[in-house]
């Protein structure tokens, strides 16, 4: 027997050598399973990687588990799970990593979705970082299931409160839940995140509750002070999310909705509606990187305020409404300046967008979102001006007349992404699109979503072709196209016409269809 063998393998060997010279075979059978446990443990503790110091093995173990978050309920052979079954020694080791253990992700999706069982296992296993470590977590509820909680919220009531438990220890949640479940967040003591450095909330909404008539219950509670007192908080946001999907919001049910919901009739109706805006709220906003509100709106002035204090904030989703009594041009006040504000989107509901972006001057804006009421060009054409700023990406959810969209964009010359998204883009005539495909208008161009019709289809692909054929030769960049949510009733005249673009297909360009 070599002599490098470790001591305790010699003496297993040496004691069943001496159980089969007594033939003391029954014994030899019952202690065998005992033995191989023993070898084969033997083995790995004095095989090459077991000596190995625990500071390098658990950096091999960092980097052998998932980049991102760990999906809960774990399947069995799941990474970390086959780590703590190699040996004691990596078990105790893996359990000992609080990276392994910190950050998890869950989703609710079956109608027979055992919430407490998944609870108490993302309870074990966020315990596994040890104590004081902070954790992410990421949960939500997706399809059937996520109407079933929202006529039931209590149903992730005990995933609600194991979160709570571990409050003081979170740096990062995003959860996408009923707002009822989530209200007890709100109740929390002031000081309670004292970990937080960022949140997302996303409460689920069924479209008959964007029009509550009364004080809107789905809205971030204006008298919570849970948040006011997290010092490493750099990230918020609140941005319900419809249960919805776009042709559902098509019917004539949909239509009456958003129409009562989002563009009120006249500015005298607003008073009506005040009720369904939260009136302000409460948050560390001297400290804040990113704000995403869509759709809590406040007035303009009250935004105002809010951002006069925000001189560190790099991107803003913001829900305005008009300020009661407001004028443009009387009694100017004086710019808001984010100088390191990047991306910016303002949803107008009722108007109000003017009025804030006019308070504006942002020099680093790349990306600017507008929704709700038409924002004039003066407005917008206003803005660039006044900062300077070089737009990338341009993303309007709101009707822009072609006149104006022309006019938007000479000054905005450099954007290479165009979004409409859902917005529709028919009345924008056929010479438009012929200087978009000449590339009179945004040379620059690279990305383009939009949603066409039959109507303007031929003149849309006949855009396309201009510039597919212009970046083969090399005048401006090749050009990426989606369309987005084409209604059915115009899809057989769009395919046809995008037959004629066949030809660029070896070269990589095709139109991609999008369906939300």
């Amino acid at each position: 027997m070599p002599e490098n063998r470790p001591q305790e393998s010699r003496e297993a060997e040496g004691e069943l050598r001496q159980r089969v010279l007594r033939s003391d075979l029954p014994s030899v059978v019952s202690h065998r399973s005992d033995l191989e446990t023993t070898f084969c443990s033997l083995r790995i503790e004095s095989a090459a990687h077991a000596k190995l110091p625990p500071e390098l093995l658990a950096q091999i173990f960092l980097f052998c588990s998932p980049p991102t978050e760990v999906v809960l309920p774990p399947k069995s052979d799941h990474p970390l799970l086959t780590l703590t079954q190699i040996c004691r020694t990596w078990r105790e080791l893996a359990l000992d990593v609080p990276e392994l253990w910190a950050t998890i992700s869950v989703t609710f999706a079956e109608e027979q979705t055992d919430v407490e069982r998944i609870t108490d296992v993302t309870f074990q296993w966020l315990s596994r970082a040890r104590d004081g470590y902070s954790l992410s977590i990421t949960a939500e509820c997706t399809g059937k299931y996520a109407a079933t909680t929202c006529e039931n919220p209590s149903l992730v009531a005990p995933f609600v409160s194991m979160v709570i438990s571990h409050a003081h220890r979170l740096r990062h949640f995003e959860l996408g839940f009923p707002m009822t479940a989530l209200l007890p967040l709100f109740a929390l003591p002031h000081d309670t995140f004292s970990s937080l450095e960022t949140m997302w909330l996303r409460p689920l909404l069924r479209l008959e509750d964007l029009a509550v008539t009364e004080p809107a219950w789905w809205h971030w509670p204006s008298t919570s002070t849970a948040f006011t007192s997290a010092p490493l908080l750099r990230e918020i946001a609140f941005a319900p999310t419809s249960l919805l999907k776009i042709p559902d919001l098509e019917n004539n049910f949909g239509d009456d909705i958003l129409a009562r919901t989002y563009s009120p009739s006249d500015r005298n109706a607003l008073a009506s509606w005040r009720a369904v805006f939260a009136p302000t709220f409460l948050l560390p906003w001297s400290q804040l990187r990113a704000l995403n509100f869509p759709l809590t709106a406040l007035t303009a002035e009250m935004w105002c305020t809010i951002l006069a204090e925000c001189t560190q904030l790099e991107e803003l989703s913001a829900a305005v409404k008009p300020s009661l009594g407001y004028q443009c041009d009387s009694n100017p006040e004086p710019p808001i300046n984010l100088n390191q504000l990047t991306v910016l989107g303002v949803a107008a509901y009722g108007g109000g967008g003017e009025e804030l972006i006019d308070r504006l001057v942002a020099p680093a804006l790349t990306t600017l979102l507008i929704l709700g009421q038409p924002f004039p060009a003066v407005c917008l054409t206003g803005f660039q001006l006044r900062s300077s700023f070089v737009l990338k990406s341009f993303m309007p959810f709101a009707i822009i007349p072609a006149q104006d969209f022309a006019i938007l964009s000479q000054h905005f010359s450099d954007v290479t992404e165009l979004s409409f998204f859902h917005m529709s883009t028919e009345h924008f005539p056929t010479p438009f699109w012929e200087r978009l495909g000449r590339a009179d208008l945004l040379p620059k161009l690279e990305v383009l979503i939009i949603r066409p019709t039959a109507t303007q289809a031929s003149a849309v692909v006949d855009m396309i072709a201009s510039r597919w054929d212009a970046a083969v030769e090399g005048h401006v960049p090749n050009l990426r196209v989606s369309f987005c949510d084409v209604k059915p009733a115009h899809l057989p005249a769009i395919s046809e016409e995008l037959r004629r673009l066949e030809k660029y297909a070896a070269g990589g360009r095709v139109v991609e269809m999008i369906f939300v």
